[in-house]
């Protein structure tokens, strides 16, 4: 499992590399409350459902609120033959916030 840190998905989030997107498997209505600028919405029960749009990027920078749904989304989608994966586990947006990070 391909990991990264809340830190590391701060600075991805700055300068995300072209082709890379940051996946958010929190619930719709979660998503809406607050996120981080750029990021893409699919809810982690679904994430399988999407596995050919998710193909298209290059990297995937997955998290949700706390990192157990992220991790989910992320078997999910390695069952899937994803491989170009990296989850946060070590918190979520729960400690972005907290941390003061910018949402929108």
């Amino acid at each position: 499992m391909s990991t990264i840190s809340l830190e590391d998905l701060k600075a991805k989030s700055e300068s995300l590399e072209e082709g890379a997107v940051l996946l958010d498997v929190r619930t719709p209505s979660e998503f809406e409350e607050y996120k981080i600028s750029g990021s893409i919405n699919i809810d982690h029960t679904e994430v399988d459902e999407h596995t050919d749009q998710l193909k298209g990027y290059s990297h995937i920078y997955i998290y949700c609120k706390k990192g157990g749904r992220a991790k989910k989304a992320f078997d999910a989608l390695s069952d899937e033959g994803l491989t170009n994966l990296s989850v946060v586990i070590d918190g979520g947006m729960e400690s972005w916030k907290e941390k003061g990070y910018p949402t929108e």
